[in-house]
Protein backbone atom coordinates (compact mmCIF):
# COMPACT_ATOMS: atom_id res chain seq x y z
CA UNK A 1 0.00 0.00 0.00
CA UNK A 2 2.94 2.04 0.96
CA UNK A 3 4.68 1.16 -2.28
CA UNK A 4 1.73 2.07 -4.34
CA UNK A 5 0.51 5.50 -2.50
CA UNK A 6 4.72 6.27 -3.35
CA UNK A 7 4.38 5.29 -7.55
CA UNK A 8 0.83 7.60 -7.79
CA UNK A 9 2.25 10.24 -5.80
CA UNK A 10 5.42 10.35 -8.59
CA UNK A 11 2.63 10.19 -11.19
CA UNK A 12 0.90 12.90 -10.36
CA UNK A 13 3.82 15.30 -9.16
CA UNK A 14 5.01 14.47 -13.32
CA UNK A 15 1.37 14.93 -14.60
CA UNK A 16 1.64 18.25 -12.61
CA UNK A 17 4.74 19.02 -14.45
CA UNK A 18 3.69 18.17 -17.84
CA UNK A 19 0.56 20.24 -17.26
CA UNK A 20 2.15 23.26 -15.83
CA UNK A 21 5.23 22.91 -18.94
CA UNK A 22 2.00 22.90 -21.35
CA UNK A 23 0.36 25.86 -20.42
CA UNK A 24 3.85 27.97 -19.81
CA UNK A 25 4.73 27.03 -23.25
CA UNK A 26 1.33 28.32 -24.63
CA UNK A 27 1.30 31.67 -22.96
CA UNK A 28 5.18 31.98 -24.45
CA UNK A 29 3.59 31.20 -27.59
CA UNK A 30 1.20 34.24 -27.40
CA UNK A 31 2.83 36.89 -25.41
CA UNK A 32 5.96 39.17 -27.01
CA UNK A 33 8.74 39.23 -24.91
CA UNK A 34 12.38 40.73 -25.11
CA UNK A 35 14.62 38.83 -27.75
CA UNK A 36 17.41 38.69 -25.94
CA UNK A 37 16.71 38.96 -22.05
CA UNK A 38 15.04 36.78 -19.50
CA UNK A 39 14.32 37.32 -15.74
CA UNK A 40 15.74 34.38 -13.24
CA UNK A 41 15.03 34.23 -9.69
CA UNK A 42 17.48 31.83 -7.50
CA UNK A 43 16.36 29.74 -4.50
CA UNK A 44 17.72 30.80 -0.90
CA UNK A 45 20.66 28.71 -0.65
CA UNK A 46 22.39 29.46 -4.61
CA UNK A 47 21.28 33.41 -3.20
CA UNK A 48 23.29 32.87 -0.18
CA UNK A 49 26.33 31.15 -2.16
CA UNK A 50 26.99 34.30 -3.88
CA UNK A 51 28.80 34.47 -7.40
CA UNK A 52 30.19 30.98 -7.52
CA UNK A 53 26.16 29.92 -7.48
CA UNK A 54 25.70 32.52 -10.35
CA UNK A 55 28.31 31.41 -12.26
CA UNK A 56 27.08 27.59 -12.38
CA UNK A 57 24.04 29.02 -13.48
CA UNK A 58 25.04 30.81 -16.31
CA UNK A 59 27.20 28.03 -17.18
CA UNK A 60 23.80 26.40 -18.25
CA UNK A 61 23.57 29.01 -21.18
CA UNK A 62 26.74 29.75 -22.02
CA UNK A 63 28.02 33.45 -23.24
CA UNK A 64 25.20 34.80 -20.95
CA UNK A 65 25.67 37.72 -18.52
CA UNK A 66 24.27 39.24 -15.73
CA UNK A 67 22.30 42.81 -16.67
CA UNK A 68 21.12 43.60 -13.42
CA UNK A 69 19.92 41.93 -10.21
CA UNK A 70 16.98 43.45 -8.19
CA UNK A 71 17.14 44.09 -4.89
CA UNK A 72 13.54 44.40 -3.82
CA UNK A 73 13.38 40.24 -3.81
CA UNK A 74 16.49 38.36 -3.30
CA UNK A 75 17.85 36.11 -5.91
CA UNK A 76 15.88 37.93 -9.12
CA UNK A 77 18.36 38.97 -12.13
CA UNK A 78 17.58 39.90 -15.48
CA UNK A 79 19.93 38.01 -18.06
CA UNK A 80 21.64 39.35 -21.16
CA UNK A 81 21.36 35.79 -23.63
CA UNK A 82 24.56 36.05 -26.22
CA UNK A 83 23.17 35.79 -30.21
CA UNK A 84 21.96 32.86 -30.79
CA UNK A 85 20.56 31.62 -27.66
CA UNK A 86 16.78 31.00 -27.75
CA UNK A 87 14.69 32.73 -25.02
CA UNK A 88 12.17 29.82 -24.47
CA UNK A 89 15.01 27.03 -24.81
CA UNK A 90 16.85 29.36 -21.88
CA UNK A 91 13.88 29.84 -19.60
CA UNK A 92 13.18 26.08 -20.03
CA UNK A 93 16.81 24.86 -19.15
CA UNK A 94 16.90 26.93 -16.26
CA UNK A 95 14.10 26.22 -14.97
CA UNK A 96 15.22 22.32 -15.05
CA UNK A 97 18.56 23.59 -13.32
CA UNK A 98 18.85 22.70 -9.60
CA UNK A 99 19.05 25.85 -7.49
CA UNK A 100 16.57 28.15 -9.81
CA UNK A 101 13.02 28.64 -8.36
CA UNK A 102 12.08 30.15 -11.79
CA UNK A 103 13.04 31.78 -15.23
CA UNK A 104 10.78 33.26 -17.42
CA UNK A 105 10.66 36.03 -20.72
CA UNK A 106 11.06 39.86 -20.03
CA UNK A 107 7.77 40.43 -21.31
CA UNK A 108 6.27 43.10 -23.34
CA UNK A 109 3.40 44.84 -21.86
CA UNK A 110 1.46 47.84 -23.43
CA UNK A 111 -1.00 50.57 -21.83
CA UNK A 112 -4.75 50.12 -21.57
CA UNK A 113 -6.46 52.50 -23.26
CA UNK A 114 -9.51 52.79 -25.37
CA UNK A 115 -9.17 56.01 -27.66
CA UNK A 116 -12.89 57.29 -28.78
CA UNK A 117 -14.04 59.60 -31.25
CA UNK A 118 -16.25 61.47 -29.02
CA UNK A 119 -16.70 64.74 -28.68
CA UNK A 120 -14.60 66.67 -25.55
CA UNK A 121 -16.59 67.11 -22.50
CA UNK A 122 -16.70 70.37 -20.52
CA UNK A 123 -16.84 68.48 -17.47
CA UNK A 124 -15.54 65.97 -15.39
CA UNK A 125 -18.43 63.63 -14.75
CA UNK A 126 -16.81 60.85 -13.14
CA UNK A 127 -16.13 63.41 -9.96
CA UNK A 128 -19.52 65.00 -9.94
CA UNK A 129 -22.37 63.35 -12.85
CA UNK A 130 -25.39 66.16 -12.89
CA UNK A 131 -27.19 63.47 -15.14
CA UNK A 132 -26.16 65.99 -18.40
CA UNK A 133 -25.75 64.43 -22.30
CA UNK A 134 -27.68 61.48 -21.42
CA UNK A 135 -26.09 60.43 -18.10
CA UNK A 136 -27.20 59.20 -14.62
CA UNK A 137 -27.40 61.73 -12.07
CA UNK A 138 -24.68 61.10 -9.11
CA UNK A 139 -23.09 58.00 -11.08
CA UNK A 140 -20.04 59.09 -9.98
CA UNK A 141 -17.37 59.03 -7.08
CA UNK A 142 -19.04 61.62 -5.21
CA UNK A 143 -15.80 63.52 -4.76
CA UNK A 144 -17.45 67.09 -3.42
CA UNK A 145 -18.62 65.30 -0.27
CA UNK A 146 -15.04 64.03 -0.11
CA UNK A 147 -13.38 67.26 -0.60
CA UNK A 148 -15.77 68.59 2.43
CA UNK A 149 -13.92 66.36 4.57
CA UNK A 150 -10.07 66.99 2.51
CA UNK A 151 -8.71 67.62 -0.41
CA UNK A 152 -5.33 65.78 0.21
CA UNK A 153 -2.15 65.84 1.35
CA UNK A 154 1.93 66.87 -0.38
CA UNK A 155 3.10 63.86 2.43
CA UNK A 156 1.95 61.06 0.12
CA UNK A 157 3.49 59.91 -2.76
CA UNK A 158 1.82 58.68 -5.59
CA UNK A 159 4.09 56.57 -8.51
CA UNK A 160 2.93 56.66 -11.65
CA UNK A 161 4.23 54.06 -13.47
CA UNK A 162 3.81 54.65 -17.38
CA UNK A 163 4.60 56.42 -20.34
CA UNK A 164 6.39 59.55 -17.70
CA UNK A 165 4.69 62.26 -16.79
CA UNK A 166 4.55 65.88 -18.67
CA UNK A 167 6.07 67.45 -15.39
CA UNK A 168 6.04 71.05 -16.88
CA UNK A 169 2.12 71.16 -17.37
CA UNK A 170 0.90 74.23 -15.81
CA UNK A 171 -1.63 71.87 -13.99
CA UNK A 172 0.69 69.28 -12.73
CA UNK A 173 3.77 71.17 -12.05
CA UNK A 174 2.96 72.00 -8.52
CA UNK A 175 2.17 68.82 -7.25
CA UNK A 176 5.06 67.13 -8.68
CA UNK A 177 6.83 64.68 -7.00
CA UNK A 178 10.84 66.56 -6.27
CA UNK A 179 13.68 64.73 -5.19
CA UNK A 180 15.55 68.00 -3.83
CA UNK A 181 19.19 66.38 -3.40
CA UNK A 182 19.32 66.01 -7.72
CA UNK A 183 17.46 69.07 -7.94
CA UNK A 184 20.37 71.00 -5.99
CA UNK A 185 22.88 68.84 -6.64
CA UNK A 186 25.46 68.53 -9.98
CA UNK A 187 24.16 67.58 -13.02
CA UNK A 188 25.51 64.31 -13.95
CA UNK A 189 26.63 63.22 -10.52
CA UNK A 190 23.84 60.56 -8.12
CA UNK A 191 23.66 63.21 -5.57
CA UNK A 192 21.63 61.31 -3.08
CA UNK A 193 23.11 57.65 -3.97
CA UNK A 194 20.30 55.83 -4.82
CA UNK A 195 21.87 54.47 -7.47
CA UNK A 196 20.27 56.52 -10.30
CA UNK A 197 21.61 60.36 -11.43
CA UNK A 198 19.61 63.69 -11.83
CA UNK A 199 16.11 61.39 -11.21
CA UNK A 200 14.71 65.13 -10.08
CA UNK A 201 11.14 64.16 -10.97
CA UNK A 202 11.66 60.07 -11.11
CA UNK A 203 13.48 58.14 -13.49
CA UNK A 204 12.87 56.58 -16.62
CA UNK A 205 14.00 52.89 -17.41
CA UNK A 206 13.07 52.94 -20.67
CA UNK A 207 15.87 54.85 -21.80
CA UNK A 208 17.54 54.79 -18.58
CA UNK A 209 18.00 58.26 -17.79
CA UNK A 210 16.80 60.68 -15.26
CA UNK A 211 14.56 62.10 -17.25
CA UNK A 212 10.99 60.89 -17.21
CA UNK A 213 8.74 63.15 -19.50
CA UNK A 214 6.27 61.67 -21.14
CA UNK A 215 6.68 61.30 -24.90
CA UNK A 216 3.39 59.85 -25.55
CA UNK A 217 0.60 60.89 -23.85
CA UNK A 218 -0.75 57.82 -21.28
CA UNK A 219 0.88 58.63 -18.19
CA UNK A 220 -0.07 62.15 -18.23
CA UNK A 221 -3.29 61.70 -18.77
CA UNK A 222 -3.26 59.49 -15.80
CA UNK A 223 -2.02 61.78 -13.27
CA UNK A 224 -4.21 64.33 -14.24
CA UNK A 225 -7.04 61.86 -12.73
CA UNK A 226 -4.80 61.20 -10.00
CA UNK A 227 -3.71 65.20 -9.02
CA UNK A 228 -4.09 67.49 -11.42
CA UNK A 229 -4.20 70.69 -8.68
CA UNK A 230 -7.85 71.68 -7.56
CA UNK A 231 -9.12 74.96 -6.87
CA UNK A 232 -6.30 76.97 -9.16
CA UNK A 233 -8.67 78.12 -11.75
CA UNK A 234 -7.16 76.31 -14.64
CA UNK A 235 -8.44 72.98 -16.27
CA UNK A 236 -9.12 70.25 -13.88
CA UNK A 237 -9.03 68.55 -10.95
CA UNK A 238 -7.88 65.52 -9.63
CA UNK A 239 -9.48 62.95 -7.07
CA UNK A 240 -6.53 64.29 -5.31
CA UNK A 241 -6.20 68.26 -5.26
CA UNK A 242 -2.41 68.29 -2.93
CA UNK A 243 -0.23 65.26 -3.75
CA UNK A 244 2.98 64.67 -4.37
CA UNK A 245 3.01 62.78 -8.36
CA UNK A 246 6.61 60.64 -8.64
CA UNK A 247 6.77 60.24 -12.54
CA UNK A 248 8.49 56.69 -13.61
CA UNK A 249 8.46 55.39 -16.70
CA UNK A 250 9.03 52.26 -18.66
CA UNK A 251 6.51 52.33 -21.51
CA UNK A 252 8.05 53.62 -24.50
CA UNK A 253 6.94 56.21 -26.95
CA UNK A 254 4.97 53.85 -28.66
CA UNK A 255 3.19 52.17 -25.53
CA UNK A 256 5.05 49.14 -24.91
CA UNK A 257 8.03 48.29 -22.49
CA UNK A 258 8.71 45.29 -20.59
CA UNK A 259 8.72 43.55 -17.11
CA UNK A 260 11.90 43.98 -15.59
CA UNK A 261 11.51 47.40 -16.17
CA UNK A 262 8.26 47.57 -14.56
CA UNK A 263 9.77 45.68 -11.36
CA UNK A 264 12.64 48.74 -11.94
CA UNK A 265 9.96 51.01 -10.99
CA UNK A 266 8.48 49.29 -8.18
CA UNK A 267 11.71 49.12 -6.49
CA UNK A 268 12.22 52.75 -7.24
CA UNK A 269 8.94 53.69 -5.80
CA UNK A 270 9.36 51.83 -2.62
CA UNK A 271 12.88 53.21 -1.94
CA UNK A 272 12.10 56.57 -2.92
CA UNK A 273 9.00 56.86 -0.42
CA UNK A 274 5.84 56.54 -2.56
CA UNK A 275 2.50 54.89 -0.33
CA UNK A 276 1.38 53.77 -3.58
CA UNK A 277 1.23 53.16 -7.22
CA UNK A 278 -0.89 53.60 -10.72
CA UNK A 279 -0.70 51.29 -13.11
CA UNK A 280 -2.72 51.64 -16.19
CA UNK A 281 -0.67 48.97 -18.02
CA UNK A 282 -0.86 44.67 -18.61
CA UNK A 283 0.02 42.21 -21.09
CA UNK A 284 2.02 38.96 -21.51
CA UNK A 285 1.93 36.09 -19.51
CA UNK A 286 1.74 35.72 -15.85
CA UNK A 287 4.83 36.70 -14.45
CA UNK A 288 5.77 35.20 -11.61
CA UNK A 289 9.16 37.89 -11.09
CA UNK A 290 6.84 40.96 -11.25
CA UNK A 291 4.26 39.50 -9.33
CA UNK A 292 7.02 38.87 -6.23
CA UNK A 293 8.33 42.39 -6.98
CA UNK A 294 4.66 43.88 -6.27
CA UNK A 295 4.06 41.20 -3.11
CA UNK A 296 7.62 42.12 -1.88
CA UNK A 297 6.42 46.21 -2.02
CA UNK A 298 3.18 45.28 -0.37
CA UNK A 299 4.55 43.68 2.31
CA UNK A 300 6.59 46.66 3.39
CA UNK A 301 3.54 48.69 3.12
CA UNK A 302 2.57 50.20 -0.67
CA UNK A 303 -0.35 49.31 -2.62
CA UNK A 304 -0.29 48.70 -6.49
CA UNK A 305 -3.55 49.52 -7.98
CA UNK A 306 -3.70 48.19 -11.58
CA UNK A 307 -6.31 48.45 -14.50
CA UNK A 308 -8.65 44.94 -15.07
CA UNK A 309 -7.82 45.22 -18.95
CA UNK A 310 -9.72 46.23 -21.93
CA UNK A 311 -10.64 43.18 -23.60
CA UNK A 312 -14.40 42.94 -22.28
CA UNK A 313 -13.80 39.07 -20.95
CA UNK A 314 -13.97 37.83 -17.58
CA UNK A 315 -10.85 37.88 -15.55
CA UNK A 316 -11.97 35.15 -13.44
CA UNK A 317 -11.29 32.98 -16.33
CA UNK A 318 -9.23 34.49 -18.90
CA UNK A 319 -6.86 36.31 -16.33
CA UNK A 320 -5.52 39.89 -16.82
CA UNK A 321 -1.88 40.65 -15.84
CA UNK A 322 -0.59 42.34 -13.29
CA UNK A 323 -4.39 43.50 -12.25
CA UNK A 324 -5.43 39.35 -12.29
CA UNK A 325 -2.33 38.58 -9.49
CA UNK A 326 -3.94 37.37 -6.84
CA UNK A 327 -2.21 39.83 -3.67
CA UNK A 328 -3.60 41.50 -0.77
CA UNK A 329 -2.24 44.70 -2.24
CA UNK A 330 -3.41 44.90 -5.44
CA UNK A 331 -6.45 46.67 -6.32
CA UNK A 332 -8.10 45.88 -9.53
CA UNK A 333 -10.47 48.32 -11.52
CA UNK A 334 -12.81 47.78 -13.87
CA UNK A 335 -14.48 50.63 -16.23
CA UNK A 336 -18.29 52.36 -15.89
CA UNK A 337 -19.59 54.61 -17.95
CA UNK A 338 -21.81 57.94 -16.74
CA UNK A 339 -25.05 55.73 -16.90
CA UNK A 340 -22.99 53.34 -13.40
CA UNK A 341 -22.80 50.48 -16.20
CA UNK A 342 -20.32 48.40 -16.93
CA UNK A 343 -17.94 50.16 -19.60
CA UNK A 344 -18.78 48.02 -22.65
CA UNK A 345 -15.13 46.96 -22.86
CA UNK A 346 -14.06 46.79 -19.69
CA UNK A 347 -12.78 43.34 -17.85
CA UNK A 348 -14.83 42.32 -15.10
CA UNK A 349 -14.67 39.43 -12.54
CA UNK A 350 -16.28 38.63 -9.62
CA UNK A 351 -13.41 37.10 -7.57
CA UNK A 352 -10.60 39.08 -9.52
CA UNK A 353 -11.54 42.79 -9.79
CA UNK A 354 -11.80 44.48 -6.63
CA UNK A 355 -13.99 47.72 -7.46
CA UNK A 356 -15.22 49.89 -10.64
CA UNK A 357 -14.68 53.25 -11.22
CA UNK A 358 -15.19 56.14 -14.03
CA UNK A 359 -13.40 54.88 -17.19
CA UNK A 360 -15.15 56.45 -20.25
CA UNK A 361 -14.88 59.78 -22.14
CA UNK A 362 -12.85 60.73 -18.98
CA UNK A 363 -10.80 64.65 -19.65
CA UNK A 364 -7.60 65.00 -17.87
CA UNK A 365 -3.91 66.61 -18.65
CA UNK A 366 -2.60 65.92 -22.35
CA UNK A 367 1.36 66.55 -22.45
CA UNK A 368 1.71 70.36 -23.57
CA UNK A 369 4.05 69.68 -26.65
CA UNK A 370 2.83 66.34 -27.78
CA UNK A 371 1.24 65.37 -31.24
CA UNK A 372 -1.61 63.93 -30.42
CA UNK A 373 -1.70 59.97 -30.49
CA UNK A 374 -5.61 60.80 -31.00
CA UNK A 375 -6.34 63.35 -33.80
CA UNK A 376 -2.64 63.52 -35.46
CA UNK A 377 -2.61 67.56 -34.68
CA UNK A 378 -1.05 69.34 -31.58
CA UNK A 379 -3.30 69.67 -29.02
CA UNK A 380 -3.80 72.45 -26.26
CA UNK A 381 -3.73 71.04 -22.39
CA UNK A 382 -6.53 68.28 -22.35
CA UNK A 383 -8.06 65.26 -23.88
CA UNK A 384 -10.54 62.90 -23.19
CA UNK A 385 -10.25 59.06 -23.40
CA UNK A 386 -11.91 56.05 -22.34
CA UNK A 387 -10.13 52.98 -20.90
CA UNK A 388 -9.30 50.92 -17.61
CA UNK A 389 -6.72 53.01 -17.68
CA UNK A 390 -8.53 56.22 -17.15
CA UNK A 391 -10.81 54.16 -14.38
CA UNK A 392 -7.43 53.31 -12.45
CA UNK A 393 -5.94 56.84 -11.82
CA UNK A 394 -9.46 57.47 -9.81
CA UNK A 395 -8.98 54.58 -7.42
CA UNK A 396 -5.26 55.70 -6.55
CA UNK A 397 -6.34 59.17 -6.41
CA UNK A 398 -8.88 57.98 -3.83
CA UNK A 399 -6.40 56.26 -1.76
CA UNK A 400 -4.36 59.00 -1.51
CA UNK A 401 -7.05 61.19 -0.11
CA UNK A 402 -7.69 58.17 2.23
CA UNK A 403 -3.96 57.95 3.16
CA UNK A 404 -3.92 62.10 3.00
CA UNK A 405 -6.39 62.18 6.41
CA UNK A 406 -4.96 59.07 8.16
CA UNK A 407 -1.19 58.61 7.31
CA UNK A 408 -1.24 55.62 10.00
CA UNK A 409 -3.71 53.74 8.04
CA UNK A 410 -1.88 50.55 6.69
CA UNK A 411 -1.75 49.46 3.21
CA UNK A 412 -4.92 46.80 3.46
CA UNK A 413 -6.77 49.30 5.83
CA UNK A 414 -6.94 52.15 3.11
CA UNK A 415 -7.55 48.89 0.54
CA UNK A 416 -10.13 47.85 2.88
Amino acid sequence: MLMGGGIMTKKIIFLTLIFCCFFANLSYASARYKSDRIIVRLSDDKTSAGDSAKSQMLGTIGGSSIESEFKVVPGMLALKLPPGINVIDAVNKLNAAQGVLYAQPDYEMDVLSTVPDDPRFNELWGMYNSGAGGGKARADIHAPEAWDLGTGSEDIIVAVIDTGVDYTHPDLAPNMWVNEAEKNGTTGVDDDNNGYVDDIYGYDFCNNDGDPKDDYFHGTHCAGTIGAVGNNTVGVAGVCWNVKIMALKFLSSSGSGYTSNAIKCVEYAKKMGAKLSSNSWGGGGYSQALKDAIDAAGAQGMLFVAAAGNSGTNNDTQPAYPGSYTSDCIISVMATDNTDSKAYFSCYGHNSVDIAAPGVNILSTFPTYKTSAISGSLTTYYSTISGTSMATPHIAGACALVWSRDPLLTGAQVKD
